[in-house]
């Protein structure tokens, strides 16, 4: 039970203050798309607004911002838990350290697709994955198939990285990292993020 608490205590507060961040990393990779393809655009909390009516083309360039940004933050935290985790840096039995629960934190941010492939497959593949609909349609490429590439990477993603925390500390991680998630949606979907970006 104490190994469970020391180590989940650290991913629920790293989890609370990491749902925001990748929430608005993942949008300001939209406004830098925007800002690169000279789109005027309103950031939201959870979402760019444009206020203008652009093409199909822009709007590709816009939408491909915000899953590149989370992707590229997610893998190259992921590449450094698995390498320092063969290194031997993270041996057996001991604790996750900051670092690692850090590092753990942004590879997961790559858990977006999870969520969001939650809701794409219980609405019968209609609702969410809205970016995905945006960038496939315009390369003429199947969605479903595509979307479902995407959920398995992340769930690789979330299993691998919980892996490379010494099993004694590891359930007490998936569920401080799970509680700190939801906390963190409702802090900032709920709370926060209305007030600051609405």
């Amino acid at each position: 039970m104490k190994r469970a608490l020391a180590a989940g205590l650290p991913f629920f507060v790293l989890a609370v203050i990491a749902f925001p961040i990748g929430t608005m990393q993942h949008e300001l990779g939209h406004v830098l798309a925007a800002k690169l393809a000279d789109i005027p655009v309103k950031l939201s909390y959870t979402s760019v607004h444009e206020p203008i009516v652009i093409s199909q083309q822009r709007y590709f360039y816009l939408a491909l911002g915000g899953p590149l940004a989370t992707w590229i933050f997610a893998v190259a935290a992921f590449v450094f838990v698995y390498v320092r985790k063969k290194k031997g840096l993270w041996p057996e039995g001991t604790r996750p350290s900051i670092w690692q629960v850090i590092l753990t934190c942004i590879a997961m941010f790559s858990a977006r697709s999870l969520l969001d492939g939650f809701f794409f497959i219980s609405t019968g593949f209609q609702g969410a994955a809205g970016d995905e609909r945006i960038i496939l349609g315009y390369l003429n490429m199947p969605l479903i198939p595509i979307v479902l590439i995407e959920i398995i990477a992340a769930a690789l993603i979330a299993v691998t990285v919980f892996r490379c925390i010494s099993i004694g500390y590891r359930l007490g991680s998936v569920a401080g990292f799970i509680f700190g998630v939801f906390f963190g949606l409702y802090f900032w979907c709920g709370v926060l993020g209305p007030v600051i970006l609405p």
